[in-house]
This record gives C-alpha cells, structure tokens and sequence, in this order.
C-alpha cells in the first residue's frame, strides 16, 4: 500500500512540530510565562508542564485537524463539506483534480499551523532570556498577519477553485 505524498507531508508536521517544541523546551523555567500584553510583557504563567503538553499537543492536533478537514473529508464524507455548488460536488463526485488541489491545501494549512507554533514557542523561549519575560512584538506581530494571511489566502483559494467548476446543467 502506497501512502500519498500529502499524507505524508502531513505526518512529518504533526511529528516534526511537537519535536522541535519538547527540544526547545530545556531552558524554560517553571513556571513559564505563557500570555503576553500587547506590549510583549508578561500577563500570565503557567506550569513548565502543562505549557509544553499544550503547546506540543496544538501543533500535533491542528496539522491534523488541516489534514482532516481538507484531504480526507472530501473524499470520505463530502456531504460534511461547506463550499459553493455542494449538491453538484456530491452528486457527480468531487473531480481528481480539486482533490489533489484541497491536498495541497491541506498541505499548505497544516505546515503554516506547525510552523506558526514552533515559531511563537521560539519567541517565548527567546522571552525567557531576559528578566522579566519580554516577548519580541517585533517578530510576533509580522508572524501572527502572515499566518492569518494564509489562512485568508486558503479560504480564497478554496472558494475560487469551487466556484471556477461550475455545474454544467
């Protein structure tokens, strides 16, 4: 049995990103600041413990949801799907080739989730550096707007490809 790419892809995201986040969590004090003000100071902490189970359990959890979401629901429960012209898609069956384009972005989601997470552990890592915590803004902010542009890009993405395969009655 082959595994498709995508698939695949998807694995190394939910392996990778919890990885990387358990091997950067070594210096990290407990308790851990883990909310931050506007201003990159501290708001809150949590326990060194249940900061590295969350973190490392979200970017697990959302490559997976991205996976499932939008590679295997569109071919496993396409009635489950929200997207222009629904009742044509499942009733002609979703084309090979929007599917391999929902694989794609499935890829595209769950790498943006990890990368993101991995990325805001790394800030708070880097935070614990000084004394008090100190989140950088300045790498925070240009993170966050590029992930919520993926994110925004995708939805686009998806509604296009759907209204672009019209029904043909």
């Amino acid at each position: 049995m082959t595994i498709p790419l995508p698939y695949l892809i998807i694995a190394a995201d939910l392996l990778l990103g919890p990885l990387v986040i358990v091997l950067l969590s070594g210096d990290l004090p407990d308790p851990v600041a883990s909310k931050f003000g506007a201003g990159g100071g501290v708001v809150s902490y949590m326990s060194k413990h249940t900061y590295i189970g969350l973190m490392a359990g979200l970017a697990a959890f959302l490559p997976f949801i991205m996976a499932l979401a939008f590679s295997w629901v569109p071919r496993h429960a396409p009635r489950l799907l929200n997207v222009p012209n629904k009742a044509h898609w499942i009733e002609h069956g979703i084309a090979p080739r929007l599917l391999g384009q929902m694989d794609l972005i499935a890829i595209v989601l769950s790498s943006a989730s990890m990368a993101f997470l991995v990325g805001l552990h790394w800030l708070i890592v880097q935070a614990h550096h000084m004394s008090p915590p100190q989140l950088d803004m300045g790498f925070f902010w240009p993170a966050l707007i590029g992930f919520i542009g993926i994110i925004l890009g995708c939805t686009v993405w998806i509604t296009t490809l759907f209204r672009r395969h019209r029904p043909t009655v």
